[in-house]
């Protein structure tokens, strides 16, 4: 009698579905962490988030879509993505469909960093003025971030 164990179980993605429950279960134990594996478990969602992002990039090449101002925007497709990597990590609300209230969604759910209030992160994340000071020598993301400071080296 020979055993057939392909229909025992969910088919597919037996790996990823075994990283994801090893990832959660170390994320919900109560024991001293490691740095190792928090940085391992960072660097998997990552790709997880880029890999999500190719996926859709693909499906839109095949199948172009048009925005609805209310239900396919920017920001309803990052929240899309982020909670495909995280689940339930945005929750879904108006503050998602009105641009204008996301970003006190985004500070009061811990989604971005905050380098003081939020009118003052607001401010500071505006780069149009630095921006045009760029003279295309350097790679611009790096210049923008200019070591964490405010203004990029000159």
């Amino acid at each position: 009698m020979r055993l057939e164990l392909s229909d025992f179980g969910r088919p597919g993605n037996y790996v990823e579905r075994q990283l994801n429950r090893w990832g959660k279960q170390y994320r919900d134990a109560d024991y001293e962490k490691v740095p190792e594996m928090d940085l391992l478990i960072e660097w998997r969602n990552e790709r997880r988030m880029l890999e999500s992002y190719l996926r859709r990039s693909n499906k839109l090449s095949i199948e172009p879509e048009w925005y609805n101002t209310i239900t396919n925007t920017c920001t309803t497709n990052i929240v899309a993505h982020v909670n495909e990597v995280y689940p339930g990590r945005v929750p879904w609300g108006v503050s998602i469909l009105l641009p204008g209230l996301s970003p006190r969604l985004l500070s009061r759910n811990n989604l971005v960093k905050m380098t003081g209030t939020l009118e003052e992160t607001l401010r500071d994340s505006v780069i149009d003025e630095r921006a045009m000071r760029w003279d295309g020598a350097v790679d611009f993301g790096d210049w923008i971030r200019g070591e964490g400071s405010i203004d990029p080296p000159s």
